[in-house]
């Protein structure tokens, strides 16, 4: 039986590779050795730090990627957009294909300016 679940996940697991770019699935196998080091075995518990940072990470990989894939700026919290500048900077705008003057004045859905 445990062979059989382990042919299955790993035949999971490979379909969902296949799915992911080349920068995906490093991102991914990135955070699944950050999440692996999370845990220390011996005393059987989660080290606290590592979680809040593996947290963050998969919060901004979620913006990212939204973004990336047509998500418009103003449908995103002013966390997300701080989150996401605090990685790319003040102008993290630009690498999702907008400029300043596109997004000067556009606030978000709850009423804050996109750009600060």
């Amino acid at each position: 039986m445990a062979d059989e679940e382990t042919n299955l996940l790993s035949s999971v697991r490979k379909a969902f590779e296949s799915q992911m770019s080349e920068e995906q699935l490093r991102d991914f196998k990135r955070l699944a050795e950050k999440f692996h080091q999370s845990f220390d075995i011996e005393a059987q518990h989660t080290r606290e730090h590592d979680i809040k940072q593996i947290a963050l990470e998969e919060c901004l990989a979620h913006v990212v990627e939204s973004l990336k894939s047509g998500l418009h700026p103003r449908h995103t919290t002013e966390h997300e957009r701080a989150l996401v500048a605090a990685c790319y900077g003040k102008k993290w705008y630009v690498r999702f294909g907008y400029t300043a003057d596109e997004l000067d004045g556009v606030v978000d859905e709850d009423g804050k300016p996109i750009l600060s």
